[in-house]
C-alpha cells in the first residue's frame, strides 16, 4: 500500500468517526417545536454527509487501487520514507480549528467564518482566486443559514 492509501484510509477513519461522534453527540441536544427544525438537526445532517461522502471516497479509492493492481506488472516496491513536514498542513488545520472559540467570541460568526476558510484553504494549498470564492460562498452560507433563516446573533 502506498504512503497516500495509508494517510487516506487514516483521513477517512477520522472523518467517519467525527460524522458518527456528531450524530451522537447531537442526540443529547435540546428538542425544538419541530422535529425538521432545532439544535440537532444541522449536525446529524453534516454528520450524514460526512459518513456518505467517506464511504464513497473509500470505495473509489479501493476501486482504482484493484484496478491498478490488475493493470500494472510486479515490481519491487521502493523504500517509502515517512515524511513529517506533510503534517504540518492538517496539524495547522486542527491548531486554527482550536482558536476558533477565541475568534468567535471576539469578532462575531461572519468575521470567524471568513478569516478561517480563508487560512483553510491556503494551508490546503487552494490558490488565490479559489480562497476567494471559497470564503465568500461559506460566509454568504453560513449568513443565509444561521443568521436570516435560524434567526441567530452573531
Amino acid at each position: 500500500m502506498k504512503e497516500t492509501r495509508v494517510w487516506e484510509t487514516a483521513v477517512l477513519a477520522i472523518v467517519v468517526f467525527l460524522s458518527i461522534g456528531a450524530w451522537v453527540v447531537s442526540g443529547s441536544f435540546p428538542k425544538g417545536d419541530s422535529p425538521l427544525v432545532g439544535p440537532a438537526v444541522f449536525p446529524r445532517v453534516l454528520g450524514v454527509i460526512l459518513l456518505v461522502s467517506s464511504i464513497a471516497v473509500f470505495w473509489q479509492s479501493r476501486r482504482e487501487a484493484l484496478q491498478a493492481s490488475r493493470e500494472a506488472t510486479p515490481s519491487p516496491e521502493p523504500e517509502v520514507r515517512f515524511n513529517w513536514f506533510k503534517l504540518l498542513r492538517p496539524i495547522g488545520v486542527l491548531v486554527l480549528f482550536g482558536f476558533a472559540p477565541l475568534l468567535l467570541a471576539n469578532i462575531g460568526l461572519l468575521a470567524t467564518v471568513g478569516i478561517i476558510t480563508v487560512c483553510v484553504c491556503l494551508l490546503l494549498g487552494a490558490k488565490p482566486l479559489e480562497t476567494g470564492i471559497a470564503s465568500l460562498g461559506m460566509v454568504g452560507f453560513v449568513y443565509l443559514v444561521f443568521i436570516l433563516l435560524l434567526k441567530l446573533q452573531t
